[in-house]
């Protein structure tokens, strides 16, 4: 069955209407001629309801709710290329699954024409990669490499598509606002440490974590513990788990704008209040004001002073409390606008968005007919 979409250009003396017949917009996710995969970890193409694995292992992604003014289809066979769309190419796993042999390959774009009924070239290339770009330069922000690309997913607010990790994790956005609920033994602080540390506040982070001594449980690369398997395996758990604590410590490994790791919004959906380091713009990223502590106000004091002042906020209830009175105002705007970016959730917004290039260049090509 024809689905019918029609473009309406509203002028000032009437409505003008065109009318054209397309099937489904069809997504191909690259796997760079066999080199690689895209958006295995994100559960893109897995259909309606994706089981996540890895960093998000136990949760859902549920895509039902998605709309879009024409059917969407985003599949992992890459046999349909040559009638796709648009291709979404996860272009970091090229060095990282290459590795030293990367730079001796060229990297595998798919053939692109030009489609005479769009008047596009077909199929799009659409570069996606959830890695601060400063890592892997020459495969996101090179301008050389990216102008061969027509649209960009990545956590950087100003592409395309931008993606976050304020996510549900298997919640709503509401459950952001529930009461805390901890348990009577609450312990103090919790960290799930990154592979490694911004050289910025390296050694001040560690000097944290000793000042802390046994008032801070530290796991992952960086810790002395390690977490219960039934913890490390499931998200939900981990989460669940994070209740044990009055505050969680969120480091990041970069110094960047908009590079905010799960561990962020986890911490905040757990009811702890999270201490935080890493990008400059984390304001934009906050679900109400006075709702974290910032490392970046304590860093040019010595790190017991951060530790003494947790210690009083955990003596002083009314005092620790205060940290959750945003609860009551609901969620600033930035931050619903993160929870709508979740990268998890992203199919919908990259359908949408090629569904809009190609009415965009009717629209335009429409435009200059009837000007000519």
């Amino acid at each position: 069955m024809l689905f019918v979409y029609c473009l309406l250009f509203i002028f000032l003396f009437g409505v003008f209407v065109e009318c054209e017949k397309k099937d489904q917009i069809l997504v191909v996710l690259s796997t760079g001629k066999g080199l690689w995969n895209t958006g295995v970890w994100s559960g893109y193409g897995e259909g309606p309801v994706a089981e996540l694995k890895w960093a998000a292992s136990g949760i859902k992604v549920d895509k039902t709710k998605c709309q879009t003014k024409i059917p969407c289809f985003v599949t992992k066979d890459e046999s349909k290329t040559s009638i796709a769309d648009a291709v979404i190419m996860e272009t970091v796993n090229h060095p990282k699954f290459l590795q030293q042999n990367a730079d001796h390959i060229p990297f595998p774009f798919p053939q692109q024409t030009f489609d005479p009924e769009t008047g596009l070239k077909k199929p799009l290339f659409g570069m996606f990669y959830y890695e601060p770009s400063a890592w892997y330069p020459q495969y996101t922000s090179a301008p050389e490499f990216r102008q061969k690309f027509d649209f960009v997913m990545g956590p950087e607010q100003h592409s395309d598509v931008p993606l976050t990790m304020i996510c549900p994790w298997g919640k709503t956005q509401e459950d952001y606002l529930s009461p805390r609920t901890a348990s009577p033994n609450s312990r103090l602080i919790a960290y799930f440490s990154p592979y490694n540390l911004d050289p910025y506040y390296d050694s001040w982070i560690h000097g944290l974590i000793h000042e802390a001594g046994d008032s801070i449980e530290s796991f992952g690369p960086l810790g002395t513990m390690d977490l219960p398997s039934i913890v490390s395996q499931s998200t939900p758990n981990k989460i669940e788990f994070m209740k044990n604590y009055k505050f969680i410590l969120v480091t990041e490994s970069i110094v960047m704008d908009d590079w905010v790791s799960a561990e962020f919004s986890q911490a905040l959906l757990a009811g702890a209040v999270p201490i935080y380091i890493g990008a400059p713009n984390i304001e934009n990223y906050l679900p109400g004001n006075n709702s974290i502590i910032h490392i970046r106000d304590w860093i040019t004091q010595h790190p017991k002073n951060l530790i003494n002042y947790l210690k009083y906020l955990d003596s002083s209830p009314n005092e620790y409390q205060k940290y959750f009175e945003w609860k009551n105002n609901g969620l600033l705007n930035n931050f619903k606008e993160k929870f709508n970016q979740c990268v998890y959730y992203a199919e919908c917004r990259v359908c949408n968005l090629v569904t809009q290039k190609i009415l965009n260049h009717k629209n335009d090509e429409t435009i200059l007919k009837q000007n000519l």
